[in-house]
């Protein structure tokens, strides 16, 4: 299916790029491993809203997310989470690090006695378990 995209959606595409995008991921390695299916359902139906006022006159979701060229949601704030975690890994100064947990021989170890961990739950997510 060809189309052609006007300016006005071209607007709104960066609108939602500029203004949407960095308010809904907001601090998202602090809430995004704890979200529900349903919590991210929801997150997503504000994309797929976004793109039915831009896009109303083509039917699929997808064909959506491709004219606007942007990924779903789960591609868009899982990146943002693992990104966090690897920089927390290789800064070993950051107050964080030493909180990490690794796992080896499917034993997580860490070095932190505190009685707050952070463990590293969807191969480099950080959650937070208390003892």
């Amino acid at each position: 299916m060809e189309r052609t995209v006007n300016s006005n959606q071209e607007g709104l595409v960066h609108l939602y790029n500029t203004r949407v995008i960095p308010t809904n991921s907001s601090a998202v390695p602090s809430w995004y491993p704890f979200t529900t299916q349903l919590q991210q359902k929801v997150l997503g139906s504000c994309k797929k809203l976004a793109l039915q006022m831009i896009y109303p006159e083509v039917d699929d979701y997808h064909e959506k997310l491709a004219a606007a060229m942007l990924p779903p949601l789960n591609e868009t704030l899982k990146p943002m989470c693992h990104a966090f975690v690897r920089r927390v890994k290789d800064n070993l100064d950051h107050p964080l690090n030493a909180r990490l947990l690794t796992k080896k021989d499917g034993i997580f170890y860490s070095n932190q006695t505190s009685d707050l961990l952070l463990l590293i739950n969807d191969p480099e997510f950080l959650v937070i378990k208390k003892k």
